[in-house]
């Protein structure tokens, strides 16, 4: 069985949960004032970017110290998140690498191409990671020791879940309002991979059978 990386793992659950019914209930409520937080390039938009700072910065501190190598792919996943949500640079006038990229690609981001179809090499990967404690022992077990505190516990994985019943729970009552749910699904992923990041940095250390009587 997985070990959960910290103790307050299952407050991810919690926190998710929050804050997805909290945009619910203000798209219900407060129309107007949702509408407006929910926006593209809107309050929540700018609060997932902040989001993914976070995320990114925390993996890396936990690849580092914990010498896990392939905890750094997660790093470089949600870099390229990151950059695509910002159109590679054109939402905050970073104007030369946003038109690089559209010269070379013919597009202001990747995940809108193939007719869309691209957007699942970005969303594939969630559960890839995210749903690790419910792989089979023989994939399971050395994915887990290659990733070290970075590797998400039982917990961490249900939160995953819940948070992807309560999206689709959203879209089914409230289908006219897509667009701003998908910036409200978008921040509850990435508060996702933040919750999971920060709580590893803060993962004990596994005593090492090897080091006793050194």
């Amino acid at each position: 069985m997985s070990e959960a990386p910290h103790s307050r793992t299952h407050h991810i659950g919690t926190a998710l949960t929050i804050v997805y019914v909290a945009g619910v209930v203000l798209l219900a409520v407060a129309p107007e004032l949702g509408l407006r937080l929910l926006a593209k390039e809107g309050a929540v938009e700018q609060a997932s970017h902040a989001v993914l700072v976070v995320a990114i910065l925390a993996y890396a501190v936990v690849a580092l110290r914990s010498r896990r190598p392939l905890a750094l792919s997660l790093c470089a996943f949600l870099a390229v998140v990151l950059l695509e949500e910002l159109d590679w640079g054109a939402i905050y006038a970073a104007k030369d690498v946003s038109s690089a990229f559209q010269a070379r690609t013919g597009d202001v981001n990747f995940h809108n191409r193939w007719g869309g179809h691209s957007y699942l090499l970005f969303v594939l990967p969630v559960p890839l990671y995210g749903l690790l404690p419910f792989y089979p022992a023989r994939l399971r077990e050395p994915l887990e020791r290659a990733l070290g505190p970075a590797a998400p516990d039982r917990d961490a994985a249900a939160a995953l879940l819940a948070g992807a019943g309560l999206m689709l729970l959203g879209l089914a009552v409230m289908s006219q309002r897509e667009q701003q749910l998908d910036e409200l699904n978008e921040l509850v992923v990435y508060l996702w991979f933040a919750g999971v990041a920060a709580l590893a940095m803060f993962a004990p250390e596994p005593h090492d059978p090897g080091s006793a009587g050194h």
